[in-house]
């Protein structure tokens, strides 16, 4: 939600230099599971780290935070053996995605994603919530075109489902996999909306093969059972998928950015679509709130709550954004520092590469309002020319309240 800008003057960076890494982990006291926080000085430059040693200790590298979830995600198991995520702190550094990438190798990628549960401790509440492989936002996919996926899905919720009626929340527990905007086979064992993959350790073993003329960009995958996917996404189900072609390039200035990845989930509570009285029709001890949450939704950038993004002054940074939710739509500003408002002091500024996957033929391209529709993947170029803080938020279209 926040920028701090500080006017560090330093010799030119190396492309892997300016990531905002995690310079400590934190495990939260008696849980079984913790999320790494990114903190940093303003505008920490130091070279890219892997953490995955020391992630793997916490459960939580890509590749070996399956270990842990198999062992304690089923809803059936105690209280204490649910991973927490510890949402809570409001405005701490936006926590950086780099150690979430799953990349394929010799042309083939392997994945398991297990749906478990998870427990989310957030500013004002907690309260149990699906996830895959124990974390808010699954791994991120990465593809050359022309590789192949073996990906299998596992499903550890508890046996308890309810039938409901079509074109109703039902069958709660059950799930599958959507691949959203990738361009592969529908059939099985591709992307088939209607897999069913039954809870109390159901599975099934997609594959899915990516075209050599695949277009290069922005995508994500999350549960598609019909009945249950607004339920399942909007509790933390999805993860991003970027598809590359080693023929495509930037323009020089761009390709020389190093990216970062901003996943937004919306979960709902309050007015139209709501997780927790649905959810309670069927099963309380899902999406139940303790204390009662009274907000009419809570926003997550990257598993955190608010978080502060800090950038140099006069830098670009290039940002692929994900709007991995199912509820309303969000009209994004940067308030009251884009020239394009009234009355603004025009210290930042964006503009747009890429819309749902999509490169534009002349990029990068001035605009205003940033609208995050629902499942929206955007990908941009930001930067600020005043030192400060700011406030990048939501508002309702043609008003100025905030709306998220």
């Amino acid at each position: 939600k926040g920028f701090a800008v500080a006017p560090v003057h330093r010799p030119p960076a190396r492309r892997d230099s300016t990531r905002l890494d995690a310079a400590t982990i934190t495990r939260r006291e008696g849980s079984a599971y913790a999320k790494p926080r990114a903190f940093c000085a303003l505008c920490l430059s130091t070279p890219r780290r892997r953490l995955s040693s020391a992630l793997c200790r916490l459960g939580m590298s890509s590749r070996c935070r399956l270990l842990a979830t198999l062992t304690c995600a089923a809803i059936g198991a105690s209280a204490e053996s649910v991973p927490t995520i510890d949402a809570s702190c409001v405005g701490c550094p936006l926590r950086s995605l780099a150690d979430y990438e799953v990349e394929s190798k010799d042309g083939v990628l392997e994945i398991t994603l297990v749906v478990g549960v998870a427990r989310l401790v957030t500013p004002n509440t907690t309260f149990l919530t699906r996830v895959y492989n124990g974390s808010f936002g699954g791994p991120r996919l990465s593809l050359q075109t022309g590789d192949y996926v073996n990906l299998t899905l596992i499903n550890t919720l508890l046996d308890v489902d309810n039938t409901g009626t079509f074109n109703t929340p039902r069958t709660l527990n059950s799930t599958n996999l959507h691949v959203h905007g990738l361009h592969v086979s529908g059939m099985p064992p591709g992307d088939s909306i209607l897999v069913d993959v039954p809870p109390g350790g159901g599975s099934y073993k997609y594959q899915y093969f990516i075209p050599e003329d695949h277009l290069p960009g922005h995508h994500w995958y999350h549960p598609h059972h019909h009945g249950a996917t607004a339920v399942q996404n909007s509790g933390g189900m999805y993860g991003s998928i970027e598809i590359n072609d080693p023929e495509f390039t930037q323009p020089g200035e761009i390709e020389a950015l190093p990216i970062e990845y901003l996943e937004i989930l919306n979960m709902p509570f309050k007015g139209g679509f709501d997780l927790e009285s649905t959810q309670a029709q069927y099963n309380k001890d899902l999406l139940h709130t303790k204390p009662p949450f009274n907000d009419r939704e809570h926003l997550l950038v990257n598993g955190g709550s608010y978080p502060t993004i800090t950038i140099e002054k006069n830098q670009w940074y290039r940002f692929r954004i994900g709007y991995f939710s199912t509820y309303h739509n969000l009209w994004s500003v940067i308030k009251d520092a884009q020239a394009w408002m009234p009355g603004s002091s025009g210290a930042c500024e964006w503009r747009l590469m890429a819309h749902d996957g999509n490169y534009l033929d002349q990029r990068p391209r001035k605009f205003g309002l940033l609208p995050l529709t629902q499942a929206s993947r955007e990908e941009i170029v930001l930067r600020c020319t005043e030192v400060g803080s700011f406030s990048w938020e939501s508002i309702k279209f043609g008003a100025t309240d905030i709306y998220g």
